[in-house]
């Protein structure tokens, strides 16, 4: 979605529940924090990396791992 870029351009840091233990409950933890991120996570097309590595939702996450989310892009 438009605006999607510069919505997720902030930063989170959150301590990690317990019961969450993969980037997709992650995820939907991050969506918790506020529309903007919930908007811009909506979309089925964003890519995850964790710990600057691509990933799915199924990756386990610790304590200490950095999330980062990738808007679909366009270009030609």
């Amino acid at each position: 979605p438009a605006g999607c870029a510069s919505d997720m351009s902030s930063s989170l840091e959150l301590a990690l529940p317990a019961g969450y233990q993969n980037v997709g409950s992650v995820t939907e933890l991050v969506k918790q924090q506020g529309q903007a991120f919930a908007d811009a996570l909506a979309d089925p097309n964003v890519l995850v990396a964790l710990n600057q590595e691509m990933v799915n939702d199924q990756t386990t996450v610790e304590e200490g791992d950095e999330i980062a989310y990738f808007p679909p892009v366009t270009g030609g």
